[in-house]
């Protein structure tokens, strides 16, 4: 899929922004590979992106936010500080909003760790742009759990 989004869906994107489930979206990411394309087409339905490149200037600006409807969109290799090193120190500081990992390891161990300690959702690189935004409106709604038989 290309990122200008149908129609029909960017309508269905600004509805949920409106309802008042809208956060930032906080993408974490040390390597710039397919990440600006996929930025732009969530901003082009009306989310704002906020990029990092480095994890702890995301810490610090993440550390100060209450914000639940916040979305940190991170990967699982990041320079520096491995992605769930990370997540764990986001989540001790008290940060309530959710975790998107994206991974193109396949190694269940690392995943399984994402689950047990902060992911909300993991999706595999390459990601769509469309199943990117789908996860983020699915985590923002109400009623969602992050898999329930893995917490």
């Amino acid at each position: 899929m290309t990122p200008s989004l149908a129609n029909s869906t960017a309508e269905r994107s600004v509805r949920t922004i409106n309802a008042g489930t809208r956060g930032t979206l906080f993408w974490v990411d040390s390597s710039e590979v397919g990440s600006p394309s996929l930025c732009r087409a969530l901003e082009s339905v009306g989310w704002e992106v906020r990029r990092f490149s480095l994890p702890f200037a995301a810490l610090a600006t993440l550390a100060a936010r209450q914000d639940p409807h916040d979305t940190v969109i991170l990967n699982v290799n990041l320079d520096g500080l491995l992605g769930i090193r990370f997540a764990d120190e986001l989540r001790s500081v008290g940060f309530p909003g959710k975790f998107i990992v994206l991974s193109a390891d396949a190694n269940p161990v690392v995943t399984l760790a994402f689950l047990e300690r902060c992911a909300d959702r993991i999706l595999p690189q390459p990601v769509l742009a469309s199943t990117l935004r789908e996860a983020i409106e699915q985590l923002l709604e109400p009623d969602w759990v992050a898999y329930p038989e893995a917490r």
